[in-house]
């Protein structure tokens, strides 16, 4: 069921690949499991994973690779414990937008770090000392 696309992002050059889940003749089906499927739970999901930055990535992706846009992008959210509820969301233009501005932000950064060989981390220190008892 899942297809895989392979394009380069067209303002950094970048080569991508993604695996769709489900593709119908007008969306994208991407199945996630979750711990509540609630539109309140779909929003903290949503906005830990980043998944405006998903949902722009493979709706220009497919694009990019060359084949027709799709009309939309379907979050099927699947519980993971019984009774495994099952809720549909898509998002709204806003946050597609948004996840098209912090998307291209993200490419630009990774090119950033292609050309310096810099990929930076938590901090500079290549051992950094914890203290555990902060409270």
């Amino acid at each position: 069921v899942e297809k895989v696309y392979q394009f380069e992002h067209p303002i950094t050059g970048i080569s991508c690949k993604m695996i769709l889940d489900k593709e119908l003749d007008d969306l994208i089906l991407e199945v996630k499991t979750c711990t509540d499927a609630s539109p309140k739970g779909f929003r903290n999901f949503a906005n830990r994973y980043f998944l405006s930055v998903q949902d722009s990535m493979y709706m220009d992706g497919i694009v990019w690779a060359g084949e027709a846009r799709k009309k939309a992008f379907v979050f099927c959210m699947v519980e993971k414990t019984y009774p495994y509820h099952v809720e549909y969301y898509t998002l709204s233009a806003s946050d597609k937008n948004d996840g098209r501005r912090i998307r291209d932000e993200s490419m630009d950064g990774i090119k950033k770090c292609y050309e310096t060989g810099i990929w930076p981390g938590y901090n500079n220190n290549p051992i950094t000392e914890i203290n555990l008892n902060l409270w």
